[in-house]
Parts: C-alpha cells; sequence; structure tokens
C-alpha cells in the first residue's frame, strides 16, 4: 500500500518538476506590448495598460494609457496624458499624483543621480528619485536626491581561493587551494572539502580532504562550476587541443565525453544546466553551443548559435539561424525555433517566457 501511494504521488507531482511541456497563458495578439517587473507583467492592450501579478489577475482596476517601469522600486503611469509614479510597496496608489509630462523620459537619468528620471511640470524640470522605501521629488540643482547604494547581504564576498593552514599531505605538493566559491576557514578538514593540488612542474589536478588524489596532477587548471561540478582544461597544443572536461567534485569521476571550447553557468541558479561550446568542424570559427547537466553529463548535442546566459534549470532560450525557441535538458524542442525574441520574466514560482513576433506578443509557462 505504501509502495503504491508512493507512485500515485510521484506521477502526481512529476508533470510540476519535469518541464518539458509548455502552455500558452496568454495567446500571442492580445497583447501588443508585455513587460517583466519584479513578478508583475505589465500588459498594454486596444483598451489600455494594466498590471497583472503571477496569477494573471489585475493589481488595479483601472486601465492606463502608458505603464514604464521606473527603476526597481517603481513604476511611471500615465493617466489623462499625465505621468504620476506608484510605488511597489503599494501599487493600488499614488505616491505622487500624475501632474507631470515625459519630455525626457527615456534620457534623462543624470550622472551621479541613483534612479533619477525628468519630468515636467509648470515649466520646471523635477528629478524623481526612487528609493527602496520611497519616491523623492526635487528640483535638480537645488539639492541632490540620496543615492542608494547597493550592499551584498552578510557584507563583501572574497571568493577568490587562498592556501589554508598546511594538512600533514600538503608538502607533496607545490601549492594547495580550496575548491569553493566560499570557504569557511574556521572548518576543521570537513570530509566534503575537494582541493586544487599543483605540482612543481605546475601541473594541476584535484584532491580530497585526505590527500588522496581524484584527478591526476596533469592538466592547466581546475575550476569549480558549481556545487557538483569542476572543469579541467587540458593545455594548449594542436594535439590535444586546448579544451575544458567535466569531473565530479565528490570523487573526480570524468561526467563529459567531449572536450569543449569553453563554458558558462547561470548566475541564477545552482541547478541549471551548463552552457558548453566546440566547433563544428576543424578550422571553423563559428562555435556552436549546448548543453551539460549541472552535474556535468551531456544533455544537448552542440548544434545552437547561442543560449541565453541565465536560465532555469530545466529548460533554455535558444537561438539558430537567428531565431528563438525552447529547448528542455532533455533536448526536446518546447517552442519551435520560430520566434523574433524570448524573455524570461525572473517570476519565482513559475516558469513564465514572454514570447514575441514582428507584430505579435504572447506569454507561455514551461510545465
Amino acid at each position: 500500500m505504501k509502495n503504491t501511494l508512493l507512485y500515485v504521488l510521484l506521477l502526481w507531482s512529476a508533470p510540476l518538476f519535469s518541464q518539458d511541456t509548455i502552455e500558452w497563458i496568454i495567446p500571442m495578439g492580445k497583447y501588443y506590448q508585455i513587460n517583466s517587473w519584479n513578478g508583475y507583467l505589465l500588459v498594454g492592450g486596444k483598451d489600455g495598460w494594466s498590471i497583472l501579478d503571477e496569477n494573471l489577475h489585475p493589481v488595479t482596476e483601472t486601465r492606463f494609457e502608458k505603464i514604464q517601469a521606473l527603476g526597481k522600486w517603481a513604476l511611471a503611469i500615465q493617466e489623462n496624458g499625465k505621468w504620476g509614479f506608484r510605488h511597489r510597496k503599494n501599487l493600488q496608489e499614488w505616491a505622487v499624483q500624475p501632474l507631470y509630462t515625459g519630455d525626457y523620459w527615456g534620457a534623462s537619468r543624470e550622472d551621479k543621480r541613483a534612479n533619477t528620471w525628468l519630468f515636467t511640470k509648470d515649466d520646471r524640470k523635477w528629478a524623481i528619485t526612487t528609493t527602496r522605501d520611497e519616491i523623492v521629488v526635487e528640483e535638480p540643482g537645488k539639492q541632490d536626491p540620496p543615492v542608494e547604494k547597493i550592499q551584498y547581504n552578510g557584507g563583501a564576498m572574497d571568493v577568490s581561493p587562498r592556501p589554508l593552514k598546511s594538512l600533514p599531505w600538503h608538502n607533496q605538493w607545490a601549492e594547495v587551494y580550496p575548491l569553493f566559491t566560499y570557504y569557511d576557514y574556521q572548518k576543521k578538514d570537513p570530509s566534503t572539502d575537494v582541493f586544487e593540488i599543483i605540482d612543481k612542474q605546475q601541473r594541476h589536478g584535484m584532491a580530497d580532504a585526505k590527500g588522496r588524489v581524484l584527478i591526476p596532477a596533469r592538466y592547466a587548471g581546475v575550476d569549480i562550476v558549481n556545487s557538483k561540478t569542476v572543469a579541467v582544461k587540458e593545455f594548449g597544443g594542436s594535439n590535444p587541443k586546448e579544451g575544458y572536461l567535466f569531473f565530479s567534485r565528490s570523487d573526480g569521476k570524468r561526467m563529459s565525453s567531449k572536450k569543449y571550447e569553453k563554458y558558462r553557468v547561470s548566475q541564477l541558479s545552482k541547478d541549471a544546466p551548463i552552457q558548453v561550446w566546440e566547433r563544428p568542424s576543424a578550422g571553423d570559427d563559428n562555435m556552436l553551443c549546448g548543453l551539460l547537466s549541472a552535474s556535468g553529463e551531456e544533455r544537448v548535442p552542440c548544434t545552437y548559435e547561442y543560449f541565453e546566459e541565465d536560465t532555469p534549470p530545466g529548460f533554455v532560450p535558444a537561438m539558430k539561424y537567428k531565431m528563438w525557441g525552447l529547448v528542455s535538458i532533455k533536448n526536446k524542442v518546447l517552442l519551435p525555433l520560430d520566434y523574433r525574441g524570448l524573455r524570461l520574466t525572473g517570476f519565482q514560482n513559475s516558469s513564465f517566457v514572454i514570447v514575441s513576433t514582428i507584430d505579435e506578443v504572447g506569454v507561455l509557462r514551461v510545465k
């Protein structure tokens, strides 16, 4: 009974995580423009502009003449020919009433002013500055608007590797470095640590915390890709060509059968696929790209011209012959490569993609 229940649950949950089908949630042509902003969709159609949440419910009852993102924290909304401003904290009410014209829209951000635009009211220019907490309206030149300083949570990050306090096995190598994006120097030889080892001939490899060699020291370099995978760079020369091989970070097992010219990882998700490039033939300068899983296994052959840089874990916007579509990590074409543009929305709870042709725009969800 328990096994049957588990099987049913797995079948029920599989579509939520498979990410191998698509569903159109806003059909092509319903709106003439759709933009993504902070988990909302700003949509413009024949009846005006509105703000939709992730469930496609309108945030306000009123339809406006135009809605534009005013940086990260606010929206500029046009009503009766005038611009007003609403803060992200409360999109239902005006933070600044619609009394301004947009003579300087799109080219008015001034040097040394953070998130500031110029608008006109009563034949005078006004600086509209948005911060995390408020929208400040001031006359330029009389007082500089406050500058918002962006800081990392927990302070600055130093991700460069540094030599550790020597362990007994370190002295057999010329240099030893931790293979970590972050490293806690208070840890005492945790079993999951791995290290880049370098011999006297400057050949690189990888060892575990007890000094056991997982990748022999015969390569030009070892780079950490993510928590599961490391990329090993081979030496240059005509035979073999310089390139990258991918190994498991936990045990040094080689994961990729091929060698790739370069690779790239997403900055948005640690579980996103690894993008790799290779030349279709010797002497061909136009490299094509494919996908590895986050663990380094080959998933999508290098047959595409370009992938979107930061992608969700299960799929990627792909380009071929200057046209865009969607490809899953399982090498399945989810959306034919027939579209002029694709934009990821960045929504946290679902995989929404804005799709556009020359004349139409719509939104789909990858399931």
